[in-house]
């Protein structure tokens, strides 16, 4: 039994897997839950971990690449060269290991800032301003630390109206 990669068409990484299924392959195709703001509200949506591309595991002498390569959804097989991309099976276990056991799906680092971290804001009339990242409070909102005429003063805005910086 071998790991092998497969490109899928731009945004069918599900219809890959669904066909490669049907047809008795044993497919992963890894997901992970994205949040973002939309409309001023955060959303959480599930996308691929890596976005055109699935595993394939292959019975070799029992099951074909050929067949695989034309199922609906597949692009082709990563090749290096003149050799097909195999991906150890350890690599496999590690990237299942760390999905939530009980949904499957990855979780990436939430990407608030922390404590004191310096943020910019992005919206509304403090639009420019340079600050620091005090704490959340409330539902999407958060309190930050800002220099406003020589002073400082603490202000409370939407989550959305920020960005961390480098």
């Amino acid at each position: 039994m071998t790991w092998y990669l497969l490109r899928t068409k731009t945004n069918r990484e599900s219809v890959a897997r669904d066909n490669l299924e049907r047809q008795g392959y044993e497919s992963y195709a890894p997901q992970f839950v994205r949040r973002f703001f939309r409309s001023r509200q955060r959303v959480e949506r599930i996308d691929p971990l890596f976005p055109g591309y699935i595993f394939l595991h292959l019975r070799i002498g029992i099951q074909d690449l050929a067949a695989a390569k034309s199922t609906k959804g597949v692009l082709n097989v990563v090749r290096f060269g003149e050799d097909y991309a195999v991906v150890p099976h350890t690599v496999i276990e590690q990237i299942h290991r760390r999905a939530d056991q009980q949904t499957g799906l990855h979780r990436v680092h939430d990407p608030r800032p922390k404590y004191r971290s310096p943020i910019r804001v992005t919206e509304g009339p403090m639009e420019g301003l340079e600050g620091i990242f005090l704490r959340s409070c409330g539902k999407d909102r958060v309190l930050i630390l800002l220099t406003v005429l020589g002073h400082e003063r603490t202000v409370q805005l939407p989550e959305y109206a920020i960005n961390l910086t480098a």
